[in-house]
């Protein structure tokens, strides 16, 4: 059984967002992979990226990353997460997450995303592709991870999706933190 929620997926395509909503609704821990970065290296993605190269951003991204450690958490992570294999392990198998892509066509994504809003936004593009080609090696490598895919572009729809597909997971989780018999092998003193 899974024990935390991940949500996976290209900028703009709502992984924090939904993130806390589904959090909410759920009663679970929210954990913002991107903040923990800006927290460890104080600044910005941004302006980390400005005075890092991006295979240096990447380094430090799966060195946090490979330090989480939670329970009953909806992570978000940040869209360059997937270039790391190691961090993806991690949350698969040391995590125990269900991993889910949110994914956005193509066409959406160019409609919220130009090349410039790329530095503004810290988006790390370490092969210097193009717009197009930056979208589909990262689709690629987030459907290579992800353990079910739900199409965003219609946001409403796919929350619903989304509430859908981790209604089981949320449900065992409240309850495993609700159990009285998770008590059981503490002693008093």
């Amino acid at each position: 059984m899974y024990r935390n929620i991940c949500l996976i997926g290209l900028p703009f395509s709502g992984k924090t967002s939904f993130g806390k909503k589904l959090s909410n609704q759920c009663h679970l821990g929210f954990l913002e992979t991107d903040t923990m970065i800006e927290y460890k290296y104080r600044g910005s993605l941004p302006k980390i990226l400005e005075h890092t190269s991006p295979r240096n951003f990447l380094y430090k991204e799966e060195n946090v990353a490979t330090t989480v450690d939670c329970y009953n958490t909806v992570i978000s992570t940040g869209g360059s997460l997937v270039y790391s294999n190691e961090s993806m392990k991690h949350f698969q198998t040391n995590l125990q997450c269900k991993i889910i892509h949110l994914d956005i066509s193509y066409n959406t994504f160019k409609e919220k995303v130009d090349e410039t809003c790329f530095q503004s936004r810290g988006i790390v593009n370490p092969n210097h592709l193009t717009m197009k080609e930056f979208y589909y090696q990262r689709k690629n490598l987030y459907d290579l991870y992800s353990d079910v895919s739900i199409n965003m572009d219609d946001k409403e729809i796919g929350f619903k999706k989304l509430l859908n597909e981790t209604y089981d997971i949320g449900k065992h989780i409240y309850e495993t933190k609700l159990d009285p018999k998770m008590f059981d092998s503490f002693t008093t003193v």
